[in-house]
């Protein structure tokens, strides 16, 4: 990137604009250490040096790229292009956080350990080898814990319930899918009105911005405060202009994630029937988080749509092939809510 011009705004090298979005896209996985990225991406400095770790960190937790910046402890807006969004920037840091935690190594490859907490003490579960099978328990680290073993096939078995559970039928999910087909038509008009209200509560945030200014030039509120409600006010600000600017480009964004839900929603009870252990777990991880462990039960929190499938499959039992449209609208726009 550049300072073009008189009006010394940056101009962003199209092909590094892309790489740097890559990169904080791969870290933000979650899978990656650094090391890992600088060897993939063969990450040098200008004059060769391959990248150590900490410049890779400090390149990741710039918030440039994400279109804010600091300057003298102050939050400023800039003048250019963001080449990633802010809620991107988020989980990378998120990740980064996570990443910088010890974990502690265990001697055997128990797939389902980091998955799920103590339901009673909040703690680690862990998984042991007795008599030729895995069971997992709490780790009961530093307190006495009353939550007793659970053998894996047991786990397994509740997990592979979870997955029939969400799961809907191909005719189900075939009307589904060409129920959006048609709801794309009408979607336009709704992703308009929702830009005039974001573009409002822009309009808002600016006039905050403007009296806290006057505030603090006229004394009625220190720098300290001054500072803390900028950056929580900017912050609103990228967000809602992060969000006009996803509508405008991806007018019918929402549909798309959606169709990946309904097509996963299908592959839920072949994953069950395969049994694969890895298929599995990377599968729970997909459509819930908080996993608890607690009277031997998994018990986790369903993510946004996925809330809804139990309630899928009841309407569907409801109505007739002959009458279900009107639930099936109501359905449908409240997962389109949840892709929003």
């Amino acid at each position: 990137m550049r300072a073009g011009g008189r009006t010394r705004k940056i101009v962003l090298d199209p092909e590094k604009h892309k790489l740097v979005k890559t990169i904080f896209e791969f870290y933000a996985t979650g899978e990656y250490p650094l090391e890992k990225v600088i060897s993939k991406f063969d990450l040098r400095s200008p004059s060769g040096k391959v990248y150590t770790a900490s410049i890779l960190q400090r390149k990741l937790q710039n918030s440039f790229y994400c279109g804010v910046f600091r300057y003298k402890g102050e939050m400023y807006q800039g003048n250019h292009e963001p080449i990633i969004t802010k809620k991107l920037f988020d989980e990378v840091q998120a990740v980064m956080l996570a990443r910088g935690k010890k974990r502690k190594k265990i001697g055997h490859d128990f797939i389902f350990t980091g998955l799920m907490s103590c339901g009673t003490c909040g703690r680690s579960i862990t998984a042991e080898t007795k008599k030729g099978h895995i069971y997992y328990r709490c780790t009961k680290k530093q307190t006495i814990c009353d939550e007793k073993y659970v053998r894996e096939e047991d786990l397994v078995s509740q997990f592979k319930n979870i997955l029939q559970k969400i799961s809907l039928a191909d005719d189900w999910a075939d009307n589904m899918l060409a129920k959006m087909d048609e709801k794309k038509q009408t979607s336009t008009q709704s992703s308009l009105a929702l830009v005039r209200a974001l573009e409002s509560q822009i309009e808002a945030i600016k006039q905050k911005l403007d009296k806290l200014l006057d505030s603090h030039l006229e004394g009625v509120i220190d720098k300290s405060d001054y500072l803390v409600n900028k950056e929580k006010f900017l912050n609103e600000k990228l967000a809602l202009e992060e969000k006009i600017t996803e509508i405008k480009n991806n007018g019918n964004n929402w549909l798309e994630p959606m169709r990946e839900f309904i097509l996963s929603s299908k592959l839920a009870k072949k994953v069950a029937q395969q049994g694969d252990f890895s298929q599995i777990r990377t599968f729970l991880k997909n459509i819930g988080s908080n996993f608890i462990l607690k009277g031997k039960k998994c018990e986790f929190l369903a993510k946004i749509g996925w809330r809804l499938v139990p309630e899928i499959a009841r309407i569907r039992d409801w109505y007739t092939v002959g009458v279900w449209c009107p639930a099936f609208r109501g359905t449908l726009g409240l997962l389109s809510e949840s892709f929003y």
